[in-house]
């Protein structure tokens, strides 16, 4: 019986799915054809197949115990789930009249939230909120290019700043930076959109599966952006102070080897750093 309710709704649900997708056909297109010519949203298929997993792992569970049975519709239950569709409309106008996929992919995750509402009511569909809007971090960016040109100027002024501070002999112009003569080019992937991007997903998903207080996760959440670009930060002038130390080679041999691994022990390590002393802080004050 239980089984009969659980597969009822795995089925709804991804009618749904394809027919928007249906629908929306050259934006989604689009989407998929992103994920395989763009390497920094090359993990995308794994976020759809984990969030598709927690949602079938969360249905079941809401199954199991009795809190949803088979479907019922009814207008009643639409003046609810309206805040999610003036929320998802707009975003849908929006990416089809200027042509964004962006916002209109977007659009389409705030879509299916509404239909979750509707579809279960409001206290029965939170529980779907990760699964639903995990994926929107497989959406590519838009204006990446432009954003990244930017990213590149600030990284050459901020790190010739700091290490001219500190005492360095150095020279910037425009995104290429001197360190004792030894010029380097701020590329696109030094900016690190690539690591930048799995390493929110990565983040993200941790901070969800270790079950924190929601204040702590918001936090957490906010603070994943900031600390995820200091680190790449830390990552390029660690590569110069080692150009200034021992040479070219060894801060290129560096840079193909350890840098990756840099990052990300840097990221999570700061991360969890973070979480102790909000932890502790909450824990201080609970003592108090």
């Amino acid at each position: 019986m239980k089984m009969g309710v659980f597969l009822t709704h795995v089925l709804l649900n991804l009618l749904v799915c394809f027919v928007a997708g249906f629908v929306f056909f050259d934006a989604v297109s689009w989407l998929v054809l992103s994920w395989k010519a763009n390497p920094t949203y090359a993990h995308s298929p794994l976020v759809i197949v984990l969030s598709v997993f927690l949602f079938c792992l969360k249905l079941g569970k809401s199954v199991k115990r009795g809190d949803i049975e088979y479907p019922q519709f009814s207008l009643k239950k639409l003046p609810a789930s309206l805040p999610w569709l003036f929320l998802a409309i707009p975003l849908i106008v929006c990416g089809t009249y200027f042509k964004l996929n962006f916002c209109l992919i977007l659009g389409l995750l705030f879509l299916f939230r509404a239909w979750l509402h509707f579809l279960y009511g409001r206290e029965t569909s939170q529980q779907f909120n990760f699964p639903v809007f995990f994926p929107a971090l497989t959406i590519p960016l838009p204006y990446l290019p432009e954003i990244t040109n930017i990213l590149q100027l600030w990284l050459a002024k901020l790190i010739t700043l700091l290490l001219s501070a500190l005492g360095y002999e150095m020279a910037e112009l425009g995104s290429r930076i001197a360190i004792r003569g030894s010029w380097f080019q701020i590329s696109p992937a030094c900016v690190g959109f690539n690591s930048l991007i799995i390493l929110l997903t990565l983040m993200i998903l941790l901070i969800y599966l270790m079950r924190m207080p929601k204040w702590v996760e918001v936090t957490l959440m906010f603070l994943t952006l900031p600390i995820a670009m200091v680190s790449n930060f830390l990552r390029i002038t660690l590569v110069l102070l080692i150009s200034n130390y021992y040479g070219v080679e060894s801060a290129m041999k560096y840079w193909h080897i350890f840098s990756g691994y840099f990052f990300y022990f840097s990221a999570l390590l700061s991360m969890l750093i973070v979480w102790l002393i909000l932890v502790r802080g909450k824990v201080g004050r609970a003592e108090l």
